[in-house]
């Protein structure tokens, strides 16, 4: 993957909800398989935990479990959404180096 994309999926929260009963949105949302994956290999989540991937698959990380770290919820935003924020308008294959604050 190469790039990044969003796009909004329901109007509403009942809208959402109302998505959640597709199962083909569950694994394309949710990663269903991946996180399937991770629980079979031992790798659960505690209170406040999320899995989230080392390097992001906006910034061309893999969609495999070896990409996947369990980290608290609110590092995960913190983290990624500031990276994220600013490289928002960088153009496609545009290259970025993290360096540790």
């Amino acid at each position: 993957m190469s790039g990044f994309q969003y796009q909004v999926v329901a109007k509403d929260r009942t809208d959402f909800q109302e998505w959640l009963v597709d199962p083909d949105k569950l694994l394309e949302w949710f990663l269903a398989p991946l996180v399937d994956q991770l629980e079979s290999s031992g790798r659960t989540l505690g209170a406040d935990q999320c899995f989230s991937f080392i390097t992001p698959l906006g910034l061309q990380g893999r969609l495999t479990a070896d990409n996947v770290m369990t980290i608290p919820i609110r590092e995960h935003f913190g983290c990624w959404g500031k990276v994220f924020r600013q490289i928002k308008d960088l153009p496609d294959g545009s290259q970025v180096v993290l360096k540790p604050t």
